[in-house]
């Protein structure tokens, strides 16, 4: 069956309390060129106290002008998880794009993204999120700390050669959330992979559609992303272990792999004077202590009560579908 080049569409953008970043990517996600009336784009306010409201409303009727409609939500701080889902449950349009707050979008990305979707007959597309700071960003090799600041150039793998679709620029089927939603106890950066493998979501790279993610400088401060790559390494690790429940021999090949790479890492460090190395090795060292269970911490985020699971969103969208 021959799909529509351009079915409707809604774009999922979580934000709190950064209204000026938000303010720049919706103006640019306005200014994309697409079928009229068949794009919404739909704010969630993940508990905002800036002017987050009042820059969604200032916004409503340039969106109309171009075709589209804005609207906001609230998801009451419950984080970035639940609101993607919430606008996710909310929609129901045939394809869902999830974005972040702080993305430049140049002219035919939705178009591109969208055709790279009906094109790869995946269940989900990503596309590249380029920083456009120029030249190395900590150290000397820009790509050592990219996992740690969201540069995504080329697609990403997990253990067994499954692609993951990253959510600051994918697109996906509505029918794919209906197997299931981002699990809203989880903390980065597992979610992405947690939800490819429960969901069984096969995805493909578009490479040209392509956004700008704007970062500060503070971002690349190199005590900020020593601190991140630790984190980043041991919330792995212990998801591994608690989540996927790997036997602890399978867990070893892997913690030893990792040792392996940080010793690589902490010497071409030394060798080329250059502080990415430590990034890689302090990712790669506490991901291997956390596999082995010496690196303990719960990988779940501390969650307030009173509120859909995200199962429950899923069997709703179930029942809206086959109405």
């Amino acid at each position: 069956m021959k799909r529509d080049p351009q079915p409707a569409v809604s774009i999922v953008i979580p934000t709190r309390d950064r209204c000026a970043d938000l303010r720049q990517t919706l103006e640019s996600v306005i200014q994309q060129e697409y079928a009229e009336n068949r794009c919404e784009i739909i704010v969630v306010d993940d508990g905002s106290n800036d002017d987050t409201p009042a820059v969604v409303e200032r916004l409503v009727p340039a969106a109309g002008a171009s075709g589209k409609t804005l609207r906001r939500l609230s998801s009451g701080g419950r984080g970035t998880n639940a609101a993607v889902n919430l606008g996710i449950a909310a929609s129901a349009a045939e394809v869902i794009v999830t974005m972040g707050d702080d993305t430049g979008t140049p002219p035919g990305w939705l178009q591109r993204l969208i055709g790279g979707l009906i094109r790869s007959q995946a269940d989900a597309v990503s596309g590249p999120l380029r920083i456009p700071t120029p030249g190395p960003l900590l150290g000397k090799h820009r790509q050592e700390i990219a996992a740690c600041v969201t540069e995504v150039t080329a697609p990403c793998y997990w253990e067994y050669g499954q692609m993951i679709p990253v959510a600051g620029n994918m697109a996906v089927w509505r029918r794919v959330f209906e197997r299931g939603l981002f699990d809203e106890t989880l903390v980065p950066p597992v979610e992405e992979v947690d939800w490819t493998l429960r969901a069984g979501v096969r995805a493909d790279f578009v490479e040209n559609a392509w956004v700008w993610h704007v970062k500060g400088p503070e971002t690349f401060a190199r005590n900020w992303v020593m601190r991140k790559a630790w984190k980043q390494g041991r919330v792995t690790g212990n998801w591994v272990r608690q989540y996927l429940r790997w036997p602890f021999s399978k867990r070893l090949v892997l913690a030893a792999r990792a040792l392996r790479t940080s010793f690589r890492a902490l010497l071409h460090a030394a060798y080329s004077r250059c502080w990415g190395g430590v990034v890689v090795a302090l990712g790669e060292l506490s991901r291997a202590l956390a596999l082995v269970g010496l690196l303990r911490r719960d990988v779940r985020a501390p969650q307030p009560a009173g509120r859909e699971s995200p199962r429950a969103l899923a069997e709703a969208m179930q029942q809206r579908a086959s109405r």
